[in-house]
């Protein structure tokens, strides 16, 4: 499930990302819906939903909490702006959602050794780290968005200084 956080700015998605997020709302939803059965349940069997209850209590805030989540989903549904990705004309001037890009990695402060890596830049929540895509909002690729091939950027990711060139911007997967 993809990890949600409030912000101000609306989330980026596209087509196929929208339609995955849109099926995490229904699968929440329908969790939801089963938990709120569940605390009914609860509270029927003790007789009293305040008193010596705290498996109730615990299916309250647990029902609370999800209700909130739902609606920043919602909501972040409803503010998204949703795009497509035209896989025959990617960006190749300028790391963008939709570019295929390779990117090398330099630890400034381990001694290790420096690793490259392609990736494409996807949608909000479409990461998937195994058919090598990153969302625009992962620190990786946030680090380097709007940079040319060449260009390095140091940046600060979790406890490690890394330096991180852009290699090189590819139109198609068939270019490695």
């Amino acid at each position: 499930m993809t990890s949600f956080t409030s912000s101000q700015a609306p989330i980026v998605l596209t087509e196929e990302g929208r339609t995955r997020f849109e099926k995490e709302i229904a699968e929440l939803h329908q969790r939801y819906l089963d938990l709120c059965e569940e605390r009914t349940r609860a509270h029927a069997l003790s007789g009293d939903g305040w008193h010596d209850n705290p498996y109730f209590n615990k299916l309250q805030q647990e029902e609370a909490k999800m209700s909130q989540t739902l609606a920043l989903m919602r909501e972040q549904l409803r503010t998204a702006r949703v795009v497509s990705i035209d896989t025959q004309n990617r960006p190749t001037e300028k790391v963008r959602l939709g570019s295929i890009v390779q990117l090398r990695v330099e630890w400034t402060d381990q001694d290790r050794e420096a690793e490259e890596s392609v990736w494409e830049v996807v949608g909000y929540g479409e990461s998937d780290p195994d058919q090598r895509r990153l969302a625009y909002t992962a620190p990786l690729i946030q680090a380097v968005i709007g940079a040319e091939e060449g260009e390095e950027r140091s940046v600060q990711l979790k406890e490690d200084r890394v330096d991180i060139e852009v290699v090189r911007l590819y139109s198609d997967w068939s270019e490695l």
